[in-house]
């Protein structure tokens, strides 16, 4: 299961380093074994509402944004039901 931390002054820091960028506070992120990741959704979300996913520590953004327009589903509402998430899993999360 995944844990969601958010960014606040005194881990702002730390959390950019596992970034790998500078992090704004009230940033939320998700960690599963230590390591940046989601299997239902972004695992980074800042507060302007820009989203990023990881999977095991690796970004793949990029990747799931050509997912979503493959499938013709509305970004932010991709992942809305139980059948587009197992899509997701089954195509990020082996």
């Amino acid at each position: 299961m995944a844990e969601k931390r958010v960014v606040d002054e005194g881990n702002q820091d730390d959390m950019g380093r596992i970034l790998g960028y500078y992090v704004y506070a009230d940033t939320e992120i998700w960690f599963e074994d230590d390591k940046v990741s989601r299997k239902d959704g972004p695992a980074v979300i800042t507060p302007d509402g820009v989203e990023r996913y990881y999977v095991n520590g690796k970004e793949i953004t990029v990747e799931v944004r050509d997912f979503f327009a493959e499938h013709r589903w509305n970004p932010k509402k991709a992942l809305s039901t139980p059948e587009k998430v197992a899509a997701f899993q089954e195509k990020f999360c082996k």
